[in-house]
């Protein structure tokens, strides 16, 4: 079984910028906070290979392998590893998309992600998660501009 999160914003900044920006994965600690039981992001360590490994404020780690890196327009990943518990009792992977566009003199970022569950009974517990999820996803969105130099 698999559940959706999305978030959208509009950057007043232009294309190219605010794909860069979104993409170097050096400024994801500034982003990415933690808020309530979402870890934030606190390093990214190159593996090589279009992989990368991802260290959370929970103390846990995520590896990750860059599916698509199509400037200006589109970023994607996967999951190559479970979060940790109790999140990874409950979702085996997460796929994530970035699409960018043109907005007036700005840019509207969209950031989708699809999880795919362990198991269909996994359902009920997850599904209040997603809503908390994407808060933090759309709060993330909200820092691009700012963080901007």
């Amino acid at each position: 079984m698999k559940l959706t999160a999305a978030a959208s914003v509009t950057v007043p900044r232009p294309l190219e910028a605010v794909y860069d920006h979104a993409t170097n994965a050096a400024g994801y600690s500034k982003v990415l906070l933690p808020a309530g039981i979402i870890p934030g992001i606190t390093g990214v360590e190159d593996l090589g290979s279009s992989r990368r490994r991802v260290s959370l404020s929970d103390g846990s780690t995520l590896d990750e392998e860059v599916t698509a890196l199509e400037r200006p327009r589109r970023y994607a990943y996967h999951w190559l590893t479970k979060p940790k518990a109790p999140f990874g009792w409950l979702i085996a992977t997460g796929e994530a998309e970035w699409t960018f566009e043109a907005a007036g003199s700005g840019t509207r970022v969209h950031w989708g992600y699809v999880f795919t569950l362990t198991s269909p009974l996994a359902a009920p517990l997850a599904l209040p998660i997603i809503p908390l999820f994407r808060r933090w996803m759309q709060k993330g969105l909200e820092r691009l501009g700012p963080t901007m130099s």
